[in-house]
């Protein structure tokens, strides 16, 4: 049986994403990516070329983990792990 069209298709969760596409994951303009990421408060990039960045994918859920897990107020052993859903959510 083929795969639906109509439902939507998730992205990757190994490998590396670039710049535009991490700043559709992230709640943040490309300006404060940059300054983050130069005060340590965000994964660095990692050169794959001369003129191609981008972010391992792994680094930017375990981000994401983090601060889930900073803003939930419920002991670690009462949480919920972020839903598949979420990790993996792109906008369109």
């Amino acid at each position: 049986m083929s795969k639906s069209l109509n439902q939507p298709a998730l992205p990757p969760t190994t490998g590396y994403i670039r710049k535009k596409q991490l700043i559709k994951q992230v709640p943040f303009s490309h300006s404060t990516l940059w300054r983050k990421v130069n005060n340590g408060e965000f994964p660095k990039p990692i050169k794959l070329s001369m003129r191609v960045t981008a972010w391992r994918i792994e680094d930017v859920q375990a981000w994401m983990q983090a601060r889930y897990e900073e803003s939930n107020p419920l002991p670690k052993i009462l949480r919920k792990p972020i839903p598949e859903y979420f990790k993996n959510r792109t906008k369109k």
